[in-house]
């Protein structure tokens, strides 16, 4: 049970290329900080920013052992995925990773690295986005991270929970977990196989399965994919992840979950979920707590199950801002089913730990929201979201 994987590089497609711009590009607004476009070496999608002075497959194993030592937020591993910038401070002690959206910095997740480095990458950070005429603002942060960030001058903001399992978590008896089991025996009773891939290469007849299952999954959304927070289709084959994945009758894939690896928590962290129409009911419950199952039983200590976006689990209060994103959730879920996929989390009986939004003092939140969810959902326009909640 090592995780001897993780040092698998960031791509497994594309080649080394110098890239003289990052998301878009920009002028640097002074001689001050890094421009935008200096010592900047990108994989494929991935690009990296630092001093001079390591080289690029340096600078890559850099990134990945902070990642392993530090990366205890769930959306760690996410920093790998393409289109992010990893940005290190000056003495390569600490790193983030951000996409630009609009004027915005958003950053992904917790800053990763020892604690005494990490108001240090904060500051230069933030000095460089000034440089660039862009604002620094933090999505999906954890408590601990959060307190950081508002000591050093941050507004947070909190905007949903992580669903976060424990184990030892029991044979799946008593009745909070009723649905799971009846899940499980359903689709057994029906014919259908749950089985658990370890890390690693996977064959070309079972990517094209999995591809074929995410294709119809796709068909029946009417928004685009979702990225920056979460995988998408393309990172299917990402050959770190753990898969589980529901076997028919026919002995075709009809569901499938991949979970991201978490090498501080010891353990998984939920990404994609993709299912084929007209399977049988409660079946990605069945394949979760399975995949669950199968962790404790192989010796790991804790899964999470993602984000839920405005859910408001904790009851926080924050005045007019909250009421009014709170009244936003009930509007903007239905197309995406935040509320929905809350409701689905919790049947797993989890412990919720919030996540907050932070940005500089005047930096409006309502503006540092907006660019969030257009760097998770860059093609879908606002105009188009709110149809489809009217539609509903």
């Amino acid at each position: 049970m090592g995780w001897d994987f993780f040092i698998l590089p960031f791509s497994s497609h594309g080649h080394l290329k110098e890239r003289r711009r990052i998301c878009g590009g920009g002028k640097a607004g002074g001689d001050s900080g890094q421009s935008l476009h200096s010592h900047t070496i990108a994989m494929t999608a991935i690009a990296f920013q630092t001093p001079p002075g390591l080289s690029l497959l340096q600078r890559h194993a850099r990134a990945l052992s902070l990642i392993a030592q530090y990366g205890s937020n769930h959306l760690a591993y996410l920093h790998k995925r393409p289109g992010m910038t990893v940005f290190f401070d000056s003495q390569q002690h600490a790193c983030l990773a951000w996409r630009r959206s609009r004027r915005f910095a958003v950053v992904l997740g917790d800053p990763i690295g020892p604690r005494d480095a990490l108001p240090r990458l904060v500051q230069e950070f933030s000095q460089y986005c000034r440089a660039n005429r862009l604002r620094d603002t933090y999505c999906g942060l954890s408590s601990q991270a959060a307190v950081l960030i508002r000591a050093m001058g941050y507004r947070l903001l909190y905007v949903g929970d992580e669903a976060v399992m424990e184990f030892p978590m029991g044979d799946l008896s008593g009745g909070d977990w009723r649905e799971c089991r009846v899940a499980r025996h359903r689709a057994s009773r029906q014919g259908y196989e749950i089985r658990v891939f370890r890390p690693g290469l996977r064959d070309v007849g079972l990517l094209t399965q999995l591809h074929r299952v995410s294709d119809d999954w796709l068909a029946r959304r009417k928004l685009p994919e979702l990225g920056f927070a979460m995988s998408t289709s393309h990172d299917i084959a990402d050959p770190n992840t753990l898969l589980a994945a529901a076997y028919g009758p026919s002995g075709s894939i009809k569901a499938f979950t991949t979970w991201n690896p978490n090498v501080v928590r010891h353990g998984w962290c939920l990404d994609l979920m993709r299912y084929r129409h007209g399977t049988v009911a409660g079946l990605m419950d069945a394949v979760i707590a399975q995949s669950l199952l199968w962790m404790e039983e192989n010796g790991y200590h804790a899964a999470s199950l993602g984000g839920t976006p405005l859910s408001n689990e904790s009851g926080n209060r924050q005045g007019v801002l909250r009421l009014a994103m709170d009244t936003a959730f009930k509007i903007v879920t239905r197309p995406y089913g935040f509320k929905s996929l809350h409701h689905f989390k919790q049947k797993f009986n989890p412990h919720w730990q919030p996540l907050y939004v932070a940005a500089p003092h005047g930096v409006s939140m309502v503006a540092a929201t907006y660019a969030i969810a257009k760097a998770v959902a860059p093609t879908a326009s606002a105009l188009r979201v709110a149809w489809m909640a009217l539609r509903r």
